[in-house]
Parts: C-alpha cells; sequence; structure tokens
C-alpha cells in the first residue's frame, strides 16, 4: 500500500471540522486560545468563533506512536476548549464533544496503518539510498 499524504491531510481536515462544528454550539465572545500538548510538539489554536483556526504538528512527533499522537492532538485541542469556555464563563451551553471524540477515534484507526506505511516507505528509501552509496 502506497502511503498519501492527500488522506493524511483529510484526516486531519476531518478532525478540524469536528472540532468546528462542535465549537458552533457553544456562545461566541472570547478570545483566540492556543494551547499546546505533547512537550510543545502539538498546538492547538482556537480563534475568536471559537472554531478550531490551527492545529501545528512537530515534525518530531513522526518517531511517536501514532496512538500517543491522537491523544496529544485530542489533549491540546480540549484544553482549547477548556481555556475558551472559561473565559466565556458559564453561562453558555454545554458543549458535547462526544462528536469530536467519535471522529477522532476514527482518524486515529484510519491514520496508524498509513502512517505506518508511510514511516516503512521513508525507512526502505533510506536503506536504499544508503546500499547505493556504499555500492558507488
Amino acid at each position: 500500500m502506497r502511503p498519501s499524504s492527500e488522506g493524511f491531510a483529510e484526516m486531519l481536515d476531518q478532525v478540524v471540522a469536528a472540532a468546528g462544528r462542535v465549537q458552533e454550539a457553544a456562545t461566541g465572545g472570547a478570545e483566540p486560545v492556543r494551547t499546546s500538548a505533547a512537550n510543545g510538539w502539538v498546538e492547538a489554536e482556537l480563534g475568536a468563533n471559537g472554531r478550531l483556526a490551527a492545529l501545528t504538528l512537530d515534525p518530531g512527533l513522526k518517531g511517536l506512536p501514532m496512538e500517543r499522537v491522537a491523544a496529544a492532538i485530542v489533549e491540546a485541542v480540549n484544553t482549547a476548549l477548556d481555556e475558551q469556555q472559561a473565559q466565556r464563563g458559564h453561562g453558555g451551553p454545554a458543549v458535547d464533544l462526544s462528536e469530536m471524540m467519535a471522529q477522532l477515534k476514527q482518524v486515529q484507526e484510519a491514520a496508524v496503518p498509513q502512517m505506518r506505511s508511510f514511516v516503512d516507505a521513508l525507512t526502505r528509501a533510506q536503506q536504499d539510498a544508503a546500499a547505493r552509496a556504499t555500492r558507488g
């Protein structure tokens, strides 16, 4: 199976879209919030409108198991949601994160084999390049 960067990007887009749909139920009026997880390797930013504005993943994450990466994404997004909700006060409607959590689980389940395939392809390419260099 050939790894697809478009497929991984599409899955991350689904995460962003799910977070946005969940946040649409919340009232506005909060300031943008930026939080991090996994020692700063995952950052989530919510806009003032309560929607996920950015999700930044440090390239150093490629060596971690995808389960840990997914958990760090969930942690960063949830922390940002909590901080923004605290800014608004507790007068707004409760935010139901179950839809986003279900979609994050689906993304995690799909991303793990794809990322493993991607890393395996990179490893094979590196081994091939090293073998050619020693023969050359």
